[in-house]
């Protein structure tokens, strides 16, 4: 498959440098269907490099409309665009038997990168956590990016150290809160 970028000056389309992709060049193929009443209507593909990175995201539609100004052109392609699927479909899954470890590596990778910032985020929970809702915000960010225990089979440090972040936040600002009306 050939992908030729286009860009748009005013009313000029100008094609830019073609890449060709194979699956001897790509890495991760993904691709998801979009279809309304069982017909086909669009197909998003995502392709990276063997590296897993450089991701490119596009998207075939059986109907694009010139709607606004992003939309050039009225071009009507069912035909296409399930054609488009079926040599998709095939590309990701044949690309995904010659490269199924580098999809894993991939997750280990999101995986390490969510723990070290939940790590950092969960600490500045915990040493902010008298300020209550800087405490809060860091340890609630904290145990978004944190790879959840279900997904590392056991609970990482930064996941810990978020929740202990925002569990403190909240003793210490409903402490506090309990004291101010008390008094």
């Amino acid at each position: 498959m050939f992908i030729v970028p286009l860009k748009f000056e005013k009313d000029q389309i100008l094609p830019q440098s073609p890449a060709l992709i194979t699956s001897d060049n790509v890495g991760v193929a993904e691709v998801k269907e979009v279809k309304k009443q069982d017909q086909l209507k669009e197909v998003y593909m995502t392709i990276r490099n063997k590296d897993g990175q450089n991701p490119v995201e596009f998207y075939v539609t059986a109907q694009n409309l010139k709607s606004d100004r992003f939309h050039h052109f009225n071009i009507l392609q069912q035909e296409e665009c399930e054609a488009f699927a079926r040599f998709a479909g095939t590309l990701a899954q044949k690309v995904t038997e010659e490269n199924g470890e580098l999809r894993e590596r991939m997750a280990n990778e999101a995986i390490a990168s969510g723990s070290k910032s939940s790590k950092t985020l969960g600490i500045l929970s915990i040493v902010f956590c008298w300020l209550f809702i800087a405490g809060i915000i860091f340890g609630i960010i904290g145990l978004l990016c944190a790879p959840k225990p279900k997904e590392t089979g056991k609970p990482v440090p930064g996941f810990i150290l978020s929740l202990v972040g925002t569990i403190l936040s909240l003793v210490i600002g409903l402490g506090g809160l309990l004291l101010m009306i008390a008094s």
